[in-house]
């Protein structure tokens, strides 16, 4: 009995650190440069790959000797914890001194609606009150493209300046170069600094 509880608990750990590591990641990811696919494909191949050698040493946490219930158990776990480590040491092992200004112009500025859940009953969630995402496309000078969140103020300053207006943003080199965009109260400054200019 002590044992199925112990096993109970691990698989809800593992859980619970699968999705922490693929929510930081994607909070993260709000605010990189990089394309979300190249890391995740980087991730699934790793734990794909290892998965033909590993996958019998989750044999004890899985209680099954099935080789696509412990392989797929390794491979969401290891990918997961790849993509975790990739984007949250990029954002936390990233050179804080090396901020530049950069010059992005923006192609489109739009909202998106989306909807709070809502506690029903016990066990039953429904679609709660909606609230607007605001979001603006912008051309990095690799010719590459981003959409950024932005607030509801800078929404409202960019609906109105028009497509093709530029806006300065601060940038910071994450680990391995990857640029990650820094605070928010830096980045209004750099934009009121754009705006003056």
């Amino acid at each position: 009995m002590a044992n199925k509880v112990l096993k109970a608990l691990g698989l809800g750990c593992l859980g619970a650190l699968i999705i922490a590591c693929l929510g930081f990641s994607y909070v993260i990811y709000q605010d990189t440069l990089i394309h979300w696919w190249r890391p995740v494909v980087l991730s699934l191949t790793i734990a794909i790959g290892s998965g033909k050698f590993l996958w019998k040493s989750w044999r004890r946490l899985t209680d099954t000797e099935a080789i696509w219930v412990n392989y797929g158990v390794h491979t969401a776990t290891v990918a997961a914890l790849l993509i975790g480590i990739f984007f949250i040491g990029n954002y936390f092992l990233g050179d804080r001194s090396c901020i530049t200004y950069q010059d992005v112009t923006i192609t489109r500025v739009y909202r998106e609606k989306h909807y709070h859940t809502k506690r029903i009953s016990r066990r039953v969630y429904g679609r709660g009150s909606s609230y607007w995402v605001y979001k603006a496309d912008v051309e990095l000078p690799g010719r590459d493209s981003k959409d950024i969140r932005i607030t509801e103020k800078r929404y409202d300053k960019r609906r109105h300046a028009g497509v093709g207006c530029k806006t300065r943003f601060l940038w910071s080199d994450g680990y391995r170069h990857r640029k990650h965009q820094i605070s928010n109260q830096k980045q209004k400054i750099a934009e009121e600094i754009a705006w003056k200019a």
